[in-house]
């Protein structure tokens, strides 16, 4: 899996937009990025074309997390491993994590299929950078409300704490982190310190 490394996922993969589906921090990526060499795909805004991004994780005022996924399950198990990616690099419970299917939509979606053992696969690296994004997201917008370095934050269980013990939830953050640049950077976490995956 780690070969998935050579795609090339940085800012213009990703797209943050807290008009849709009610506000919220919404991260859109594509799922299939893996397929396409240089992809190069912007903002999402009224003229982005339908196309550019298939997939996001929403996080909603009220806290839920939501990924919105086009690959179906068919007994393969990708509607339990999907989220378990998000919740590892988002620092929140597996079960907090919830998955839509996307409807059939081939204009939209490029490979809207189960086959071949390729859905982890393809999901590994957008989903863990999404997810990785999104917590950056989070902490800036906490260190910014604390008027203290990012760097002397951290993330536990659904919230973003500093080293006074002080915390806000994502549900409390996620208009604030809405508005902020996206991350040109972020850093995924070392396999060692996994807990979900």
């Amino acid at each position: 899996m780690e070969s998935l490394k050579s795609n090339k996922l940085n800012r213009r993969n990703f797209i943050v937009n807290s008009g849709i589906a009610g506000g919220g921090l919404v991260i859109g990526f594509n799922l299939f990025s893996s397929f396409k060499k240089n992809e190069d795909l912007g903002k999402l805004n009224s003229n982005s074309k339908k196309s550019e991004f298939n997939s996001h994780i929403k996080i909603s005022k009220s806290g839920d997390i939501t990924i919105f996924a086009p690959n179906p399950e068919i007994g393969q198990g990708i509607k339990t491993t999907l989220p378990m990616l998000v919740a590892e690099e988002l620092d929140v419970a597996w079960k907090d994590v919830n998955v839509v299917q996307a409807k059939l939509d081939r204009e939209k979606f490029t490979n809207q299929w189960a086959g071949g053992s390729m859905g982890v696969m393809l999901a590994w690296q957008p989903l863990r950078k999404s997810g990785a994004t999104a917590r950056q997201m989070l902490i800036n917008a906490a260190a910014k409300k604390w008027n203290i370095s990012p760097s002397d934050c951290f993330t536990k269980n659904g919230s973003v704490y500093n080293n006074l013990n002080q915390k806000y939830t994502y549900a409390e953050l996620v208009d604030d982190a809405s508005k902020l640049e996206i991350p040109n950077n972020v850093k995924l976490k070392d396999p060692k310190d996994f807990k979900i995956i």
